[in-house]
């Protein structure tokens, strides 16, 4: 059976090839520790206010904002800074709580509200997920457009009609504002092996740059065999056109938890652009399978 191809732009007709029969990496990943970064503001900030979204060290100035741009408290000095930017787009915040100055005679000015925070910031309840460990918040440094899923599926698009995309309210951590990416692959065949599937989006890549491709995954037990991950297609032209250069594949089989499946790669000599692919894989002759992707980051370094 003829191997499936994508729609990128028609460049990738059977390049699944590469996935179906070549030597893939698909050992089962240890999920690395989940962190989270901390965004609220509510502690005094330092004598100017607090980094963007950080609790302030105690002190001088007023506080900061959280991610939902709300004010933190009031400093001890004689004046209040200004909040700082939230970790998550909304409307500004209100000002934080005066603050007493230091010879206790006076009040400092209450911390201004925070404005709208990033369009791609974290989780609505101030916290924003560190996937990889570190200890830069993933909503400010990942690459893709719509990693979060907080409301639909737009930004990504899948490979053909073997395989469907849809947003679900599910999410890796039970916001109820958010949600996730489910990804079913329904390729169907009388033959021996399996069929890799998914859903992507193409990105500019720096030739031998260093770059994280991070994820969460659901896999619901009771669908047969199956497994789901992520996938890099390196182009040695922009666009995600041309040859491809290296494919990297990472898969997860473990089932009815979110789990973390990770790939860090660096870029061939001569890459112009990546496509950065949510995978699902199962047998030909087995049914339908879907799995869940939530919180992806791709980011360099």
């Amino acid at each position: 059976m003829a191997a499936r191809g994508t729609s990128a732009g028609g460049a990738l007709a059977g390049l699944s090839a590469l996935v179906l029969f070549g030597c893939l990496d698909t050992r089962t990943l240890e999920p690395l520790p989940l962190v989270w970064l901390e965004t609220n503001g509510g502690q005094a900030g330092a004598s100017d206010g607090p980094q963007a979204g950080f609790p302030g060290d105690v002190g001088a100035g007023s506080g900061g904002t959280d991610a939902q741009n709300r004010g933190g408290t009031g400093g001890s000095a004689s004046k209040g800074g200004s909040g700082g930017t939230s970790g998550t787009g909304g409307t500004s915040g209100s000002g934080g709580t005066s603050g007493t100055d230091a010879s206790g005679s006076g009040k400092g000015g209450a911390g201004s509200g925070g404005s709208a925070g990033h369009a791609t910031g974290g989780s609505p309840d101030g916290d924003c997920l560190d996937l990889d460990s570190n200890e830069v918040p993933d909503c400010q440094e990942t690459l893709v457009k719509n990693g979060s899923f907080d409301t639909s599926a737009k930004s990504w698009i899948v490979d053909d009609s073997a395989v469907t995309q849809s947003w679900d309210h599910r999410d890796a951590d039970d916001q109820s504002s958010s949600g996730s990416l489910v990804v079913t692959n329904k390729e169907a065949g009388d033959v021996d092996g399996f069929a890799m599937v998914g859903t992507q989006q193409c990105l500019p890549v720096d030739e031998q740059g260093a770059y994280r491709f991070v994820a969460q995954l659901y896999i619901s037990s009771g669908q047969g065999d199956g497994n789901g991950g992520v996938n890099l297609w390196f182009f040695n032209l922009p666009d995600c056109q041309g040859s491809i250069l290296n494919a990297t594949t990472k898969l997860q089989v473990m089932t009815d938890t979110w789990q973390m499946v990770y790939a860090q790669p660096v870029t061939p000599m001569g890459a112009r652009s990546v496509a950065v692919r949510l995978v699902v894989s199962k047998p030909y002759r087995s049914p339908k399978f879907s799995v869940s992707f939530d919180n992806v980051l791709f980011a360099k370094g």
